[in-house]
């Protein structure tokens, strides 16, 4: 916080906590979206940029999305997938497309910095990227999680 205005971030922060990429943030501040210039650093106040961004495209960013992290599990292959969302049943969809079904055990807020950890966590029973056999430790944590 500065100055009781609000939480200050860079572009790259705030794409990233509004799930927008972040040319689109970058082209934002160049059509008027309030930064704060810092030395050579560019800043944006959440309040007053989700404030511009939701008068000049409304519904573009949904006010006080929260990050979860989820675990859910494929139904055939019983394997256990950790992820991240700011729109946990869009991304369950998207799964379920890709596997054939999705089933999911649990979510909590967090981030990316979360997932990362229980990635590390869990590392021991890694399948492939964000994926994990259903070894009893994991599925523990996620019934006690849920």
């Amino acid at each position: 916080m500065e100055g009781g205005e609000g939480m200050t971030m860079n572009l790259k922060q705030y794409a990233a906590s509004r799930g927008i990429k972040a040319g689109t943030v970058k082209r934002w501040a160049t059509e008027g979206m309030p930064v704060h210039r810092i030395a050579s650093a560019v800043r944006v106040v959440e309040s007053e940029a989700d404030d511009w961004v939701e008068h000049r495209y409304p519904n573009t960013i949904a006010r006080h999305r929260t990050s979860m992290v989820y675990i859910a599990r494929d139904p055939y292959s019983k394997r256990i997938k950790i992820g991240y969302s700011t729109d946990v049943p869009r991304r369950m969809a998207e799964i379920a497309a890709n596997t054939g079904g999705a089933e999911l055990l649990c979510s909590f807020a967090g981030d990316a910095r979360l997932e990362r950890l229980l990635h590390e966590r869990f590392a021991s029973a890694r399948v492939d990227g964000e994926w994990f056999e259903p070894v009893p430790e994991l599925l523990e944590f996620a019934r006690c999680a849920a």
